[in-house]
């Protein structure tokens, strides 16, 4: 498993460290914390994804009704 470029064993001595240093009370809440801060940045992130995808949409969508218009003029006689 490789999370940001570390290990399972780096990412326990991280673990085990945190927990001595900050005790068992306040290591759990910041584990719920960091939890709920990384689920709202990919929620945030999803979003942009999703509202980028959509605006990309809308501009393909634009471009090939304006290249039907455009040929259909040039089909029409003058």
């Amino acid at each position: 498993m490789n999370l940001f470029g570390m290990g399972i064993t780096e990412m326990a001595i991280i673990f085990l460290v945190t927990f001595l240093a900050l005790g068992p009370n306040r290591s759990i809440d910041m584990a719920r914390t960091l939890g709920k801060v990384l689920g709202e940045i990919k929620r945030t992130v999803n979003e942009v994804i999703s509202a980028t995808n959509i605006n990309s949409d809308v501009t393909t969508n634009q471009t090939v009704n304006s290249d039907k218009n455009s040929q259909r003029d040039e089909e029409t006689p003058q």
